[in-house]
């Protein structure tokens, strides 16, 4: 038997995404609230992928650039536990952006090119009938890309 005290379940009468709205609000007047906000928000939600994200998307603002790659890896798990490929994807773009700015561009332009290959596989399985949802191959190919070139361009 485990002494840590067991984990409430998570409070499904609280309208998420709005709350995820006002947070994001909150950090353009002040970051430190909505990290508080954040953290708060999961306390009472659980670990919901958006949620760990948004952690993620606060900590890289205040410049705490390895607790958001901490919490990338936490919101994608919980994307993929949720069966959200799409919602694990959006996560490791941000994982690009903040790898970028560690100045790690080869291992960011490693994650686009990831992200790139998984959708690829995503748009064929689509055109075979075995995928679900709508992704412009172009757009995901061309910001992917992007990506991978500004890493390129900090390398020269």
């Amino acid at each position: 038997m485990s002494d840590s005290p067991p984990v409430p379940p998570a409070d499904q009468t609280i309208d998420a995404p709005a709350l995820i709205e006002q947070i994001r609000r909150q950090a353009d007047i002040s970051v430190h609230d909505a990290l508080a906000m954040t953290e708060q928000a999961i306390d009472r939600l659980g670990e919901r992928g958006d949620l760990v994200y948004l952690l993620a998307e606060i900590n890289a603002r205040l410049g705490r650039s390895h607790e958001a790659l901490d919490l990338i890896d936490r919101a994608v798990f919980a994307y993929e536990v949720a069966g959200d490929e799409l919602g694990a994807q959006r996560c490791e773009v941000g994982r690009i952006i903040v790898l970028d700015d560690l100045g790690r561009h080869d291992e960011a332009i490693s994650a686009a090119t990831s992200v790139l290959l998984r959708l690829r596989d995503r748009v064929a399985g689509q055109s075979s009938g075995t995928g679900t949802g709508a992704i412009d191959a172009d757009l995901a190919e061309t910001t992917v890309r992007a990506l991978s070139n500004r890493a390129l361009c900090w390398e020269s």
